[in-house]
Protein backbone atom coordinates (compact mmCIF):
# COMPACT_ATOMS: atom_id res chain seq x y z
CA UNK A 1 0.00 0.00 0.00
CA UNK A 2 1.46 3.35 -1.06
CA UNK A 3 0.17 5.38 1.80
CA UNK A 4 2.16 2.61 4.45
CA UNK A 5 5.21 4.30 2.47
CA UNK A 6 4.17 7.66 2.63
CA UNK A 7 4.36 7.29 6.01
CA UNK A 8 7.95 7.15 5.68
CA UNK A 9 8.43 10.91 4.03
CA UNK A 10 6.39 12.86 5.99
CA UNK A 11 9.56 13.95 7.89
CA UNK A 12 12.79 13.24 5.28
CA UNK A 13 16.26 14.55 5.85
CA UNK A 14 17.11 14.51 2.45
CA UNK A 15 21.09 14.27 1.81
CA UNK A 16 22.46 17.81 2.26
CA UNK A 17 20.98 17.48 5.72
CA UNK A 18 17.75 19.74 5.03
CA UNK A 19 14.91 18.79 6.58
CA UNK A 20 11.94 18.25 3.97
CA UNK A 21 8.00 17.15 4.25
CA UNK A 22 6.85 15.86 1.33
CA UNK A 23 3.62 14.91 2.98
CA UNK A 24 2.18 16.26 6.54
CA UNK A 25 2.87 13.92 9.24
CA UNK A 26 -1.50 14.16 10.48
CA UNK A 27 -2.36 14.33 6.30
CA UNK A 28 -0.18 11.11 6.18
CA UNK A 29 -1.48 8.96 9.24
CA UNK A 30 -5.03 9.78 8.32
CA UNK A 31 -4.65 8.65 4.85
CA UNK A 32 -2.90 5.69 6.06
CA UNK A 33 -4.89 4.51 8.84
CA UNK A 34 -8.46 5.28 6.68
CA UNK A 35 -7.68 3.10 3.97
CA UNK A 36 -6.10 0.72 6.52
CA UNK A 37 -9.51 0.64 8.04
CA UNK A 38 -11.41 0.80 4.80
CA UNK A 39 -9.35 -2.96 3.68
CA UNK A 40 -9.89 -4.18 6.79
CA UNK A 41 -6.64 -4.15 8.22
CA UNK A 42 -7.92 -3.15 11.92
CA UNK A 43 -4.56 -3.96 13.65
CA UNK A 44 -3.00 -1.18 11.79
CA UNK A 45 -5.31 1.09 11.51
CA UNK A 46 -5.84 1.44 14.99
CA UNK A 47 -2.30 2.15 15.16
CA UNK A 48 -2.39 4.78 12.51
CA UNK A 49 -5.25 6.58 13.67
CA UNK A 50 -4.44 6.29 17.22
CA UNK A 51 -0.84 8.07 16.13
CA UNK A 52 -2.95 10.81 14.21
CA UNK A 53 -5.17 11.39 16.94
CA UNK A 54 -1.95 11.95 19.02
CA UNK A 55 -1.21 13.99 16.77
CA UNK A 56 -3.89 16.32 16.30
CA UNK A 57 -4.45 16.93 19.81
CA UNK A 58 -0.63 17.59 19.77
CA UNK A 59 -0.89 20.35 17.44
CA UNK A 60 -3.62 21.92 19.26
CA UNK A 61 -2.06 21.95 22.51
CA UNK A 62 1.21 23.22 20.48
CA UNK A 63 3.05 20.70 22.51
CA UNK A 64 4.97 17.09 21.58
CA UNK A 65 5.65 15.72 24.60
CA UNK A 66 2.80 13.10 24.98
CA UNK A 67 3.91 12.19 21.69
CA UNK A 68 4.29 8.29 21.88
CA UNK A 69 6.48 6.47 18.99
CA UNK A 70 6.16 2.89 20.74
CA UNK A 71 3.50 1.24 18.46
CA UNK A 72 6.50 2.07 15.45
CA UNK A 73 9.22 1.44 17.36
CA UNK A 74 10.17 -1.46 15.41
CA UNK A 75 9.37 0.36 11.82
CA UNK A 76 11.52 2.59 9.76
CA UNK A 77 9.61 5.48 10.24
CA UNK A 78 10.99 8.75 11.29
CA UNK A 79 9.18 10.52 13.85
CA UNK A 80 10.50 13.86 14.82
CA UNK A 81 8.69 16.85 17.24
CA UNK A 82 8.01 19.17 14.24
CA UNK A 83 4.57 19.03 13.57
CA UNK A 84 2.61 20.77 11.28
CA UNK A 85 0.78 24.64 11.88
CA UNK A 86 -2.35 23.24 9.96
CA UNK A 87 -4.71 20.22 10.59
CA UNK A 88 -5.15 18.46 7.64
CA UNK A 89 -8.61 17.60 8.87
CA UNK A 90 -10.75 20.53 10.37
CA UNK A 91 -14.36 18.92 10.28
CA UNK A 92 -14.57 18.06 14.06
CA UNK A 93 -17.57 15.73 13.03
CA UNK A 94 -15.09 13.45 11.34
CA UNK A 95 -11.74 13.47 14.02
CA UNK A 96 -15.28 12.51 16.49
CA UNK A 97 -16.00 9.63 13.84
CA UNK A 98 -11.84 8.85 14.08
CA UNK A 99 -12.26 8.58 18.52
CA UNK A 100 -15.18 6.56 18.21
CA UNK A 101 -13.66 4.11 16.17
CA UNK A 102 -10.55 4.00 17.93
CA UNK A 103 -12.50 2.81 21.38
CA UNK A 104 -14.41 0.29 19.41
CA UNK A 105 -11.55 -1.14 17.96
CA UNK A 106 -9.56 -1.30 20.82
CA UNK A 107 -12.05 -3.30 23.00
CA UNK A 108 -12.74 -5.38 20.11
CA UNK A 109 -8.80 -5.92 19.07
CA UNK A 110 -7.87 -6.41 23.37
CA UNK A 111 -7.66 -9.77 23.34
CA UNK A 112 -6.96 -10.62 19.32
CA UNK A 113 -3.43 -12.05 17.86
CA UNK A 114 -2.13 -9.51 15.74
CA UNK A 115 -1.58 -11.14 12.03
CA UNK A 116 -1.73 -8.27 9.69
CA UNK A 117 1.26 -9.29 7.78
CA UNK A 118 1.88 -8.18 4.40
CA UNK A 119 0.56 -4.44 4.72
CA UNK A 120 3.01 -4.36 7.74
CA UNK A 121 6.23 -5.03 5.31
CA UNK A 122 6.01 -1.17 4.06
CA UNK A 123 6.83 -0.50 7.89
CA UNK A 124 9.89 -2.59 8.90
CA UNK A 125 13.14 -2.00 9.13
CA UNK A 126 15.62 -4.23 7.45
CA UNK A 127 18.53 -4.43 5.47
CA UNK A 128 16.93 -5.66 2.38
CA UNK A 129 16.30 -2.59 -0.62
CA UNK A 130 13.36 -0.87 -0.68
CA UNK A 131 10.53 -1.49 -3.71
CA UNK A 132 10.60 2.60 -5.19
CA UNK A 133 7.10 1.81 -6.06
CA UNK A 134 5.29 0.13 -2.86
CA UNK A 135 8.28 0.62 -0.60
CA UNK A 136 8.39 -2.96 0.52
CA UNK A 137 11.08 -5.07 1.25
CA UNK A 138 12.65 -6.45 -1.93
CA UNK A 139 13.68 -10.26 -0.71
CA UNK A 140 14.37 -11.75 -4.29
CA UNK A 141 16.19 -9.91 -7.45
CA UNK A 142 14.98 -12.33 -9.39
CA UNK A 143 11.09 -10.66 -10.11
CA UNK A 144 12.73 -6.82 -9.76
CA UNK A 145 13.07 -4.15 -11.94
CA UNK A 146 15.97 -2.28 -11.73
CA UNK A 147 17.25 1.37 -13.14
CA UNK A 148 20.16 3.92 -12.02
CA UNK A 149 19.43 4.62 -8.10
CA UNK A 150 16.14 2.11 -7.53
CA UNK A 151 14.44 -1.08 -7.66
CA UNK A 152 10.92 -1.77 -7.64
CA UNK A 153 9.04 -5.09 -7.39
CA UNK A 154 8.25 -6.05 -11.02
CA UNK A 155 4.67 -6.65 -10.56
CA UNK A 156 4.20 -3.69 -8.78
CA UNK A 157 6.40 -1.55 -11.57
CA UNK A 158 4.31 -2.82 -14.31
CA UNK A 159 1.04 -2.00 -13.01
CA UNK A 160 2.06 1.61 -12.10
CA UNK A 161 4.05 2.48 -14.93
CA UNK A 162 0.91 0.32 -17.57
CA UNK A 163 -1.26 3.05 -16.14
CA UNK A 164 0.62 6.09 -16.23
CA UNK A 165 2.72 5.43 -18.79
CA UNK A 166 5.84 7.36 -16.88
CA UNK A 167 8.56 6.32 -14.59
CA UNK A 168 7.48 7.46 -11.35
CA UNK A 169 11.11 8.44 -10.51
CA UNK A 170 11.93 10.31 -13.55
CA UNK A 171 8.79 11.40 -15.50
CA UNK A 172 10.41 9.93 -18.60
CA UNK A 173 7.72 7.83 -20.87
CA UNK A 174 8.40 4.35 -20.84
CA UNK A 175 6.75 0.96 -20.94
CA UNK A 176 5.83 -1.67 -18.44
CA UNK A 177 9.09 -3.96 -18.13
Amino acid sequence: MCAITLLRYSSHTNKLGKKITIISSDKAFYIAGILCKDTKHDHLAFKLLNYYVDLVEAMEDKDTTNLCFDDFSSTSLPFDTNIPDEQYISDEVTKEKICDWILQVCIELQDEEEKEGGVYDGLTIGDYPRCMVTGYPVMSKGDTVEKVSYMAIKNYWNRLVGKTGKCPWTGEDISPS
